[in-house]
């Protein structure tokens, strides 16, 4: 525009502009929307749950979690969870048996259930899955039961001799359960076979008949069990006064990482409710 320089202002009685202002903002809606919007958005995208774990429990490589007993013949065992996540997370805790799905109560970031022990455990697994409230899926981990059914029932013999044991207890996991071990150290060498023999004395003069039954948690790298059952989630059945046959030799192929490498087995005995076997590779 040019300035005004008439003194009779063209014949006009006053200038007139129109100006138009406009504000920029960040977000397309007010803060006292924004704010509450944006929380609601942080609960929903961010209510996921992390690191779901049973700490009453041993973890095995197959990262389920077993369960001892810690008294004879327990119709249920506990099972304690814990998890973490965000303070702002809504989460739900399913458990699921069997094909069926329920739900259980929470504290913020824990839970603990019970579960009815079937027989021995051995075809029995537990998953527990953690999971927005909001939102399907979810964080899931196993749980399987190792009852305490018999007591000093087992024996190990190395070839014709009885396997030296160290008896002990010791707490495990996060809640520090104590429970019975039983540790052994064998040496081998490469191209050796060394046999060991678990027999269930049970059934023998006036004792009543029981199965025993044994979960390997931790294979020993670098050698190899014959003849016993050892993947994970498997486990080993000892019936009454008979024998299983357990054939060890070094892996050749993948020898063991420092010379040397534990087997851990979990057994429904309560003598024998953690066993470790320390295969040590010599010359």
């Amino acid at each position: 525009t040019l300035p005004v320089t008439d003194k009779e202002n063209n014949k006009k009685q006053g200038n007139v502009i129109s100006i138009t202002g406009s504000r920029w903002r960040v977000f397309p809606l007010p803060m006292f929307l924004m704010i509450p919007l944006t929380l609601i958005a942080l609960v929903l995208l961010g209510s996921g749950g992390d690191n779901l774990r049973v700490t009453n429990g041993v973890q095995g490589d197959d990262g389920a979690f077993y369960v001892l007993g810690t008294e004879p013949n327990q119709g249920q065992l506990n099972v304690k969870l814990k998890w973490s996540a965000p303070l702002y997370a809504i989460l739900k805790l399913n458990r699921l048996d069997q094909g069926r799905s329920s739900t259980i109560d929470t504290q913020r970031e824990a839970a603990a259930d019970k579960a009815t022990v079937q027989d021995y455990g051995q075809a029995q697994k537990i998953s527990y899955e953690l999971g927005s409230k909001f939102f399907g899926g979810g964080i899931k981990t196993d749980v399987r039961f190792v009852p305490m059914k018999t007591d000093g029932m087992v024996q190990i013999m190395d070839g014709q001799n009885p396997l030296n044991l160290m008896p002990g207890k010791e707490p495990i996991g996060e809640d520090k359960i104590d429970v019975f071990t039983q540790d052994a150290t064998i040496e081998m060498k490469r191209g050796q076979t060394r046999t060991l023999t678990f027999r269930n004395l049970t059934r023998t003069g006036r004792i009543d008949g029981q199965t025993i039954v044994a979960w390997t948690v931790r294979q020993p790298q670098g050698f190899k069990v014959a003849d016993f059952l050892v993947k994970q989630g498997d486990n080993q059945v000892i019936n009454p006064n008979a024998s299983v046959f357990a054939k060890i030799t070094v892996d050749e192929d993948n020898l063991p990482p420092d010379g040397e490498a534990v087997w851990e087995i979990l057994t429904t005995d309560a003598k024998y409710q953690l066993l470790r076997i320390k295969l040590r590779l010599v010359e």
